[in-house]
């Protein structure tokens, strides 16, 4: 059976750090989705400042602005 989701993981393209396919109530905590390379370096974006994962999110690097008080277990506060 993987062998046949391999398969269609590849017949289209997708692999596991995509996120076009995360379910919302999950993407806050999704590994990758919210990683960022500055200056060569990769942070996690809900690490930054607030006006950075702004224009993070403008540029669709990542999927949301979270507030300040959210944490990685907590995806109610993504807006």
């Amino acid at each position: 059976m993987a062998a046949k989701g391999r398969t269609v993981m590849d017949l289209l393209g997708l692999d596991h750090t995509g996120t076009e396919f995360c379910l919302p109530s999950r993407l806050a905590s999704h590994p990758t989705a919210w990683l960022v390379s500055i200056n060569g370096l990769i942070y996690d974006a809900r690490s930054l400042p607030l006006p950075i994962q702004a224009d993070c999110a403008r540029r669709g690097l990542i999927p949301a602005i979270l507030t300040p008080a959210v944490t990685i277990d907590d995806p109610v506060g993504v807006r």
